[in-house]
């Protein structure tokens, strides 16, 4: 059966969108892409912040010999190791216990190899506070 609702309330819901009415399917695909939108854009000015240090940056840079460790960007003039997880709010990878000990264990080689680690969530780089601790970082190491 279908409900049935007013404007106001799919306005609310965020049914009304692109000039016509939306499923409820549709008004949530709309949403993960704005957000997916404003974190990726979050992430290309921090990139940038980085990447006018001057400063030799790598993402996805494999930074131990035998394991496929990677890290997501990596500062190699700083020996800055920055990891953003994600999943916080569906309890992702990071967040359960077998992840974060994995996590654990990794940052704590990153730092025996004399790397500084700094893990951050979508929220701080959103939110422009990643960049003010990476910022510190990188002043510190150089």
């Amino acid at each position: 059966m279908t409900e049935r609702i007013s404007v106001d309330e799919a306005r609310t819901r965020g049914y009304l969108g692109k000039g016509r009415v939306q499923s409820p399917g549709e008004a949530a695909a709309d949403r993960r892409l704005k957000d997916a939108q404003r974190r990726h854009s979050a992430f290309l000015k921090l990139l940038k912040a980085l990447l006018d240090t001057g400063h030799e940056i790598r993402l996805e840079h494999r930074w131990h010999a035998s394991r496929r460790w990677r890290a997501d960007v990596a500062d190699l003039t700083a020996r800055v190791i920055l990891e953003i997880d994600g999943g916080g709010w569906i309890q992702g990878r990071h967040h359960r216990a077998e992840g974060r000990r994995k996590d654990n264990e990794r940052d704590a080689q990153a730092q025996l190899e004399g790397w500084r680690v700094l893990r951050v969530d979508w929220a701080q780089v959103i939110s422009g506070e990643a960049w003010a601790v990476v910022e510190r970082m990188v002043r510190t190491a150089a």
